[in-house]
C-alpha cells in the first residue's frame, strides 16, 4: 500500500472501503494530543515490531472501515516535527525510516499519515511503560517473551554493514575507524554522537561528519584523527573519552534504513598494553642494513669518529637525528639538514628536543594540522628556549 499524501488519496480509501488490517490503522484527529504521546508511541512501535504498516490520523472508522475525513489536526501546534519528537522521544531503540506525510485539509488543519517500516534492529519499547507491543489483527497487544525473542533474532538475519572502532598509532595516537564490513554498498550514512567528541583542530568539519557518506562501497575505510592517550587519560583532561555512536544508513538487503549503535570508552585502555608497533617489527631489517653500511664505509677508509655506535650488541642504537644527517657527516659537512615536522611521530620531537611525552604529543598534533595562522607559543609547555630549539632543528617559520 502506498502512503497517502493528498486529500484525494484519503477520499479514495474511503470510497474504496479499504479495511483496517495488520498493516493499516485509522485514527481520529482527537487521538493526537500531548496527553496521548504514550498511545502514539505504542501504536508506532507495534507496527515496527510486527511487519510494518501505515497509521492515518484524521479518518473516522466504524467496524474497521473508513467512514469520513474528520475536522483534522491543528498543524500550527502538531506538525511533522511534533510527531517526530513524540516517536523518537518515547520509543527505544530509535526507529529508522519513518515517513510522516502532512495532508492539508484547510488553512489550519491537516490529516497525517505515518509509514513505519518493519524493523530489523528491534524489538522497540514504549519508554514510559517499558513494554513491547505488536499488531494482532486490528489491535495493539503486549508482546509475549517468545515474540520479543523472535523480533530480536531479526538482527541475525540482517548483519551490520558498518563498523565504528578505535585504531591506535604507535600505541599513542588515537584514530576512529569507520568501515563498510559488508559485501554490498551502503548509502546515506549518517553518524550521530552523544555526547559530541572533542574533535582536535578542524576534524569536526570533515565532510563525512557534517554531510554523511552518500555512497560507501564494501571494504572502504575512513580514519578520523583524535587525541593522544596521555592527553585523554589524564585525570584533569576535559577531552571527551566516553560516548555513544549511531550509524544510520540504507541497507539494500532489506530495502530499509537501519541503525547500528556503538559504545566507545577510551578509559577501557587504562593499565592495558598494546602490541608492538610495525616500526619495531622492521627493526631487525634496519639494523642489518646499517651494519652493511658500516662495513662499506670502513672499506673506503672513511673516519667514523664523529658517529656514535649505530649497531650495538643489544640491538639498534641509532638516533633519528643521525639517520637524517648521515649523508652530511659522510660528506664531511658540518651543517645539519632541518627536518620537516609535518606528519612526524611524537617520538621524533621527544628525541630531538629532549622533552616529555605529553609535550611531544602536543607538538605532533599541532603539526598534523595545516593551519598557517597557528602559533607555536599557544601550545602548553612551549617556552622561548624550546621555540629556539624547534627553529634550529625543524623547518618552521
Amino acid at each position: 500500500m502506498n502512503l497517502p499524501r493528498e486529500r484525494v488519496d484519503l477520499e479514495k480509501m474511503i470510497s474504496g472501503q479499504v479495511q483496517e488490517s495488520l498493516h493499516l490503522d485509522y485514527k481520529r484527529s482527537m487521538a493526537v494530543s500531548n496527553k496521548n504521546r504514550t498511545e502514539i508511541a505504542k501504536d508506532v512501535s507495534s507496527f515496527a515490531n510486527s511487519d510494518g504498516g501505515i497509521i492515518v490520523y484524521g479518518i473516522e472508522e466504524e467496524e474497521h472501515l473508513p467512514i469520513r475525513i474528520d475536522a483534522g489536526i491543528d498543524h500550527n501546534t502538531h506538525n511533522r516535527e511534533w510527531f517526530e519528537n513524540v516517536i523518537h522521544g518515547n520509543v527505544a531503540p530509535r526507529l529508522d525510516g519513518i515517513v510522516i506525510a502532512q495532508i492539508p485539509l484547510s488553512s489550519d488543519r491537516s490529516a497525517y499519515a505515518i509509514e513505519i517500516p518493519k524493523s530489523y534492529r528491534g524489538p522497540h519499547q514504549e519508554r514510559r511503560s517499558y513494554r513491547y507491543y505488536r499488531r494482532y489483527n486490528f489491535k495493539v497487544e503486549p508482546m509475549e517473551d517468545y515474540e520479543i525473542a523472535d523480533v530480536r533474532n531479526r538482527r541475525q538475519i540482517v548483519k551490520s554493514l558498518i563498523n565504528f572502532d578505535i585504531e591506535t598509532e604507535h600505541a599513542l595516537l588515537i584514530h576512529f575507524s569507520i568501515t563498510n564490513i559488508g559485501s554490498v554498498a551502503t548509502e546515506n550514512v549518517k553518524l550521530t554522537f552523544d555526547p559530541m567528541p572533542s574533535w582536535p583542530g578542524d576534524v569536526e568539519n570533515a565532510p563525512l561528519l557534517k554531510n554523511g557518506i552518500t555512497s560507501f562501497p564494501p571494504g572502504r575505510n575512513y580514519l578520523l584523527r583524535y587525541h593522544s592517550f596521555p592527553q585523554i587519560l589524564d585525570n584533569n583532561s576535559p577531552i571527551v573519552s566516553c560516548f555513544d555512536v549511531e550509524a544510520t544508513y540504507y541497507n539494500s538487503q532489506v530495502d530499509s534504513m537501519v541503525t547500528d549503535r556503538f559504545h566507545i570508552d577510551l578509559r577501557d585502555f587504562l593499565y592495558t598494553s598494546s602490541p608492538s608497533s610495525p616500526m619495531y617489527e622492521q627493526a631487525g631489517k634496519i639494523e642489518q642494513a646499517i651494519k652493511d653500511l658500516t662495513k662499506e664505509v670502513e672499506k673506503e677508509g672513511r673516519s667514523l669518529d664523529r658517529l656514535t655506535s649505530i649497531a650495538g650488541a643489544t640491538g639498534l642504537d641509532l638516533s633519528i637525528t643521525t639517520l637524517r644527517n648521515l649523508r652530511h657527516v659522510l660528506a664531511g659537512g658540518n651543517e645539519m639538514e632541518k627536518i620537516n615536522p609535518r606528519g612526524l611521530d611524537y617520538r621524533v620531537f621527544r628525541e630531538v628536543l629532549g622533552i616529555d611525552v605529553q609535550l611531544a604529543a602536543r607538538l605532533a598534533d599541532f603539526f598534523w594540522r595545516d593551519d598557517e595562522e597557528a602559533d607555536l607559543r599557544q601550545i602548553e609547555g612551549v617556552t622561548d628556549e624550546l621555540l629556539e630549539k624547534i627553529r634550529k632543528w625543524f623547518l618552521v617559520k
